[in-house]
């Protein structure tokens, strides 16, 4: 299955833009990907060391880096962004993931 992680500005904003990544997190779970939403690592008794180190673990696992709108803004997800192209992942706004997955399109099957 097709792994997708889910990025976005987070932090300066209403209620840290976490709602704004679980719903694009459940629209993709709906188009049949896997989305990895990084809220999953925001656990008040896990370190911020220990969430950084869990994000960028989840984004090497992932073969697509999705951005949320106003995620230029944010210095955590410019650096994600960097990350996953150094990791050569395909990079694409969220918006235009509109497309149902489809494992014989990735596999190169006809």
């Amino acid at each position: 299955m097709h792994k997708i992680y889910v990025c976005g500005p987070l932090s300066g904003l209403p209620n840290e833009q976490r709602p704004a990544l679980t719903e694009e997190a459940e629209r993709l779970a709906g188009l049949g990907y896997q989305p990895f939403d990084p809220n999953d690592l925001c656990i008040d008794r896990i370190s911020a060391g220990l969430r950084f180190r869990g994000r960028f673990q989840a984004l090497s696992d992932c073969d697509t880096l999705a951005l949320l709108q106003g995620w230029s803004e944010c210095a955590l997800a410019l650096l994600e962004r960097a990350n996953a192209i150094r990791l050569g992942l395909r990079v694409i706004a969220a918006k235009a993931i509109t497309e149902p997955y489809q494992e014989s399109l990735e596999s190169g099957a006809a």
